[in-house]
């Protein structure tokens, strides 16, 4: 009896082990996670192209900060969005958005395994905006 409540323990505990290392979301990698069209550049191209800025007005120039993080799912899957600074309401919802619907990353490795990742973008970008819409 008590090498069948032992073997439950440890059974239990290795369970409960395993699941947590699976469930883990990396900071540390190997090699970090990759956008697959251009690397982190490619991925901000990406999202400036999603987003439109406001009502036509004129041309202007503006600069405004990307600044946001997300984890990289093993099979490349992008969830958990978090805005760390707020641009506006509606650009934050495109920004979100074109986020999400972009292409699946290469996944974080450790050890040569895919891990999940947290992946953080804090960039200045500088926009030249031509028929610009303002709110």
């Amino acid at each position: 009896m008590k090498k069948v409540i032992l073997f439950g323990l440890l059974l239990v505990c290795f369970v409960g082990f395993s699941q947590e290392k699976q469930d883990s979301i990396y900071t540390n990698v190997d090699v970090k996670a990759e956008y697959p069209n251009g690397g982190e550049q490619g991925f901000i191209s990406h999202l400036l192209k999603n987003i439109k800025f406001g009502k036509p007005h004129e041309n202007i120039d503006i600069e405004i900060k990307l600044d946001f993080e997300f984890v990289v799912e093993t099979k490349g899957k992008v969830t958990n969005i978090r805005l760390l600074n707020s641009i506006n309401e509606d650009v934050d919802k495109q920004l979100i958005k074109a986020i999400k619907k972009s292409k699946k990353w290469k996944s974080a490795l450790v050890s040569g395994k895919p891990v999940r990742s947290l992946y953080t973008i804090s960039q200045p970008v500088k926009i030249q905006v031509r028929n610009v819409y303002l709110y």
